[in-house]
């Protein structure tokens, strides 16, 4: 029980230092891979989503182009906790404006 609480700390704090980087914004922007989409035999590196999923914050990705090599590029956004809707509201801005990749 004592790891799990730990972990739970640690958990809570991580979500605390990362809940400052929102001051003054709506959603953080971050790549979603370290490059472009890995191959089909694998999901790719968490790294690039793990913290968000670990502190249970909202996210949406969107392709933004490709690589040389022609492999999908993409963004991630970040949203407050149960920041669902400015989180959508700001994705769909994103695709009015034409910053997520046209796909046909």
């Amino acid at each position: 029980m004592t790891r799990y609480i730990e972990a739970r700390r640690h958990q809570m704090q991580l979500k605390a230092d990362i809940l400052q980087c929102f001051d003054g914004y709506d959603v953080l922007v971050c790549p979603a891979a370290a490059g472009g989409a890995p191959d089909t035999s694998t999901t790719g590196d968490p790294s690039m989503n793990a913290p968000w999923s670990y502190t249970g914050l909202p996210t949406v990705s969107f392709p933004i182009g490709h690589t040389d090599d022609g492999l999908p590029l993409s963004v991630q956004l970040i949203g407050r906790p149960d920041g669902e809707t400015g989180l959508f509201r700001a994705a769909a801005w994103c695709e009015a404006n034409r910053l997520a990749a046209q796909t046909s």
